[in-house]
């Protein structure tokens, strides 16, 4: 089956509107996303070299690069795009959704009430590419929506040691050494973080509980609602899952996104500053 015939198999999209315009809004269960995907992943990687370096580990910020000599010249994006056309999975915060007017909501497979996980920019149904970006890899290439790219890509650095290995991985760099590249892993990979490098948004519960509804005869409604569980690994420490937090759909609403890349004590303390306790 056809990346594409997959896709149009598994999407469902509405069109919501607002009050300045109208939001296309296309809805995913998490396992059929997920297995779209890996066929976007598995198209892209015949089509590049492996990479030498660990990529979530290697740095977006020139500030931290540990491989990348400090005089090595920047590589001038326009004429590149390669860190645009990578990465499979670009999320949306909820804050900043009201700036796209097209985008993925993902919700949990066994969800019976409206959950959303996750929130990401759309990718093109052939290519997988993000449907922003516009031109040739590696010749002329630019962003649609560069003033209100979302975090992801704003804190993305050309310099960085991952731009770099993405330009490797594309053949618009020459590939390290051996012995440059085995170095250049021992230092990435020699201190833990600590921090979360996976996070799952999974069903905890279903069950039914009465709502008052706007419009509705006769007082509270009986509705479907969903209790959720925030799961994360640290350090890709698969044998030591720890959760995060617990919650009803309706009353909170939290992506898997939001706790990738901070400390276990930083996840809590911003569950706990929107006033949630388990």
């Amino acid at each position: 089956m056809s990346v594409r015939s997959k896709a149009s198999d598994i999407f469902f999209s509405r069109m919501v509107v607002s009050v300045d315009k109208p939001i296309r809004i296309t809805r995913l269960p998490k396992d059929k996303y997920l297995e779209l995907i890996r066929g976007y992943n598995h198209t892209k990687k015949s089509q590049i070299f492996e990479p030498q370096l660990p990529l979530d580990r290697a740095s977006k910020r020139v500030s931290e690069n540990v491989v990348t000599p400090a005089n090595e010249p920047i590589p001038e994006c326009t004429t590149c795009g390669v860190c645009c056309d990578l990465p499979l999975v670009v999320p949306i915060s909820n804050a900043e959704t009201e700036r796209f007017s097209d985008y993925w909501e993902i919700y949990p497979d066994e969800s019976v009430s409206d959950a959303a996980i996750e929130r990401v920019l759309p990718r093109d149904a052939d290519s997988g590419r993000c449907v922003h970006l516009a031109g040739e890899l590696g010749v002329e290439i630019g962003c649609r929506i560069y003033p209100q790219r979302p975090t992801p890509c704003r804190d993305f650095e050309a310099g960085s040691d991952r731009c770099h290995e993405y330009r490797r991985m594309y053949g618009i760099e020459r590939p390290l050494s051996r012995s440059a590249a085995k170095t250049a892993v021992k230092k990435i990979v020699s201190t833990p973080r600590g921090v979360i490098t996976y996070a799952a948004i999974v069903v905890e519960s279903t069950g039914w509980k009465s709502s008052y509804i706007a419009g509705s005869p006769g007082g509270p409604v009986t509705v479907p609602t969903t209790y959720l569980r925030i799961a994360a690994i640290v350090d890709d420490n698969v044998d030591d899952v720890m959760i995060l937090h617990s919650y009803e759909a309706s009353e909170e609403v939290w992506f898997e996104s939001d706790f990738i890349g901070l400390t276990p004590d930083a996840a809590k303390s911003l569950i706990e500053s929107r006033g949630c306790r388990e």
